[in-house]
């Protein structure tokens, strides 16, 4: 059920306009995905491959909040409000802990969750870099 729900949120911001990614926001699409893959207390879904599905439904998400969309429609300009946003909602759940305990995935998935991890540091770490 929950793979499901993640897959059909993940179809709304794929297929998803300026304003879907505003509502996508608003309902806090990026706590709920880190809410998803929480495991680093030992509790909340440990398969790899929900991990993974986890850590890249996320970098994608926030590159495209910070990049915008142009390779295909609909296309929208960067919305570096949203992506900032979007971070504090996953700080409070944790996600510098949770990624850094990703990263040292020793499972099945190892090297393609560490992979994601690092994207996901990376891309809410370059708000900062952005700012600058």
């Amino acid at each position: 059920m929950r793979n499901s729900s993640r897959l059909c949120l993940w179809n709304v911001y794929f297929y998803g306009d300026e304003q879907v990614q505003s509502e996508l926001v608003n309902i806090e699409y990026g706590r709920v995905m880190f809410i998803t893959l929480s495991t680093a207390g030992g509790i909340g879904e440990e398969q790899d491959l929900e991990i993974f599905n986890g850590l890249y439904y996320i970098e994608c998400f926030l590159r495209e909040l910070y990049e915008g969309r142009n390779e295909w429609q609909p296309s929208f300009q960067p919305l570096p409000l949203l992506a900032r946003i979007t971070e504090e909602q996953i700080e409070e759940e944790g996600a510098n802990e949770e990624i850094d305990a990703q990263m040292n995935n020793y499972n099945g998935y190892n090297y393609y969750i560490k992979k994601w991890a690092n994207y996901v540091k990376a891309a809410s770490l370059n708000h900062f870099i952005r700012r600058s």
